[in-house]
């Protein structure tokens, strides 16, 4: 008789009872499913090492028997009708997994699944570094986020990595322990960071550079870059084929930064190197224009330049025309333009230079630029002059000489302006002057004290025509005058008319007056040797009128008119 029959039997006999009797029946059999006949499965039979322990996931049947004696396959809930367990589960080998039945089921089952070596095919491998001349790459090879281990997991060949170039090297990745099979592929072999970058010669708007050569490791270039102070914001400036560049179009007396990257290229393909360090050098800054150097007082010696762009001036000065004894050196900063020296004899003749420094890195790195030219304090260049004459009247001349000198060994600075007045003062009979003829009216005359300098005045009316001066106060005589070209003659009384002129070089002149045999002459001197220009002076006549043009360089710049 089959349990289920029997079973069935005793259920009714105690209904039975129970009905009949009113007694209660207890059944103590347990009526749970062994599942210790069950099929324990996983996905798959082999998993790979992973480093640390599987739990593959679980599938558990049974087979179970209805009422009417039929088999049927059932599928086990997991947590609900079984729970699992795993033994030697972390290394390579045979896992075990257990399973035992709870609620309705018992017992346990046993189940089994197998680790395995990786195939170094299923590994994932990133560049860390790459390969370059002699020097091996190195490779951050992953299983599943599990990092491998050279030496432990894997070992790394590699091959034809002599000189750089496209997929130039063989890498070879052979597993090891947990790891079988091999792993090979091609990879860039890049060529080396260019080092040992040099200035081999500077200029003030270029600089040449040369650093190590690396065309025996199959560099076929070099690409340079300029970058800012910290490396960054590259620019393209040249591309070269052998280990030197020359880079133009630099600002003098500036601070550049340079970077190097060697390529390979061939076949189409082409591979660069990690791009150098940043090299720093300096342009030469320009060589400052002096000016002038003159003594401006007692003691003083004075020097004005042109401002370049630098970090600073040197200025060497001396009495030895030859430079080889007495030279002392003074500095002025950046944004001086002028410079008052202490010297200790102004009666010297004084020669100055200069020249111009820039810093780069710190201030333990110069760069000088090139020397000016020496410019003197003593006034050897005749700028421009003119002379008249004039008849020995004793008292006349005279006051030509007292005038001449008042005015001799004036220095006006550049953008100063002469007056005739302001300098010779008022004539007096205490100062030496006596009385002379002069213009009354349109056409009369008499004596007067200091008669006759309006010559003075007119000489250098005539030399600052033809200087290029800018003419700030001009007056015609009353008459016609004989010592000049009508036109071109200046009148000056005291209180009322004057001559003043500009200065409008960039230069200090130094005024000579001189007196004597019958001639009068006004010298304009400078340090350094500048011209005028291309001076043209014209006077038209028109009955008593006449009016003076001046033309310089093809332009009028100034005109008088004067009527007589």
């Amino acid at each position: 008789m089959k349990k289920s029959k029997i079973a069935l039997l005793i259920a009714g006999l105690v209904l039975l009872l129970t009905m009949t009797f009113g007694i209660t029946a207890f059944a103590e059999e347990d009526e749970r499913f062994n599942i210790s006949d069950a099929t324990v499965y996983t996905a798959f039979d082999e998993y790979y090492y992973k480093g640390y322990a599987l739990e593959p996931k679980v599938g558990v049947k049974v087979i179970k028997t209805n009422s009417e004696g039929e088999e049927k396959e059932v599928k086990l809930k997991l947590g609900r009708d079984y729970e699992v367990t795993y033994k030697r589960n972390t290394e390579l080998g045979k896992a075990k997994i257990v399973v035992k039945g709870i609620g309705k089921y018992k017992g346990k089952a046993v189940g089994y699944f197998r680790i395995i070596r990786v195939p170094m095919s299923e590994t994932k491998v990133s560049t860390v570094r790459f390969a370059t001349p002699g020097k091996a790459p190195k490779y951050q090879v992953t299983f599943k986020g599990m990092t491998l281990q050279e030496g432990t997991d894997y070992t790394l060949t590699v091959k034809y990595n002599e000189t750089a170039g496209y997929k130039q090297a063989k890498i070879i990745l052979k597993g090891m322990g947990h790891y079988k099979g091999r792993k090979v592929f091609r990879a860039a072999v890049k060529p080396n960071q260019v080092r040992n970058i040099k200035a081999t010669s500077i200029g003030t708007d270029s600089i040449s550079l040369t650093w190590n050569s690396y065309a025996s490791e199959g560099v076929t270039g070099y690409d340079v870059y300029s970058v800012d102070a910290n490396g960054g914001s590259k620019t393209f400036l040249t591309r070269v084929d052998t280990n030197a560049a020359t880079v133009t179009g630099l600002t003098a007396g500036t601070e550049q930064f340079f970077r190097v990257q060697a390529f390979v290229q061939k076949n189409g393909k082409t591979v660069y190197g990690h791009i150098s360090n940043s090299y720093t050098i300096c342009t030469r800054p320009e060589y400052p224009n002096i000016k002038y150097a003159y003594m401006s007082g007692r003691n003083k010696l004075y020097v004005e330049w042109d401002a370049v762009t630098c970090s600073g001036y040197e200025i060497q000065y001396t009495t030895d025309k030859s430079w080889k004894t007495g030279v002392q050196t003074v500095y002025a900063g950046y944004t001086r333009t002028s410079k008052t020296i202490t010297i200790d004899d102004d009666d010297d003749v004084y020669y100055v230079a200069m020249r111009a420094y820039t810093y780069y890195k710190d201030k333990n790195h110069w760069k000088y630029g090139k020397w000016s030219y020496t410019v003197n304090t003593e006034f050897s260049h005749c700028y421009e002059y003119y002379t008249t004459k004039y008849v020995n009247n004793p008292n006349r001349t005279n006051n030509l000489k007292l005038a001449c000198a008042a005015i001799d060994g004036t220095i006006l600075a550049p953008g100063e302006t002469f007056s005739f007045n302001g300098t010779v003062g008022k004539r007096t009979e205490a100062k030496g002057y006596k009385p002379a003829p002069i213009f009354t009216g349109t056409d009369g005359h008499t004596d007067g004290i200091g008669g006759g300098i309006c010559q003075v005045a007119s000489t250098m009316f005539n030399a600052s025509l033809w200087a290029n001066f800018t003419i700030v106060e001009r007056h015609q005589h009353s008459q016609r005058v004989a010592y000049c070209p009508l036109g071109r003659d200046a009148a000056i009384y005291w209180g009322a008319y004057d001559y003043k002129f500009k200065n409008n070089t960039d230069y200090p002149i130094l005024i000579k007056m001189t007196c004597g045999d019958g001639e009068l002459s006004c010298y304009f001197y400078t340090s350094s040797g500048i011209t005028p220009g291309d001076v043209k002076l014209n006077v038209d006549q028109n009955g008593k009128k006449f009016t003076l043009k001046r033309t310089v360089d093809g332009e009028v710049n100034y005109t008088a008119y004067s009527t007589y």
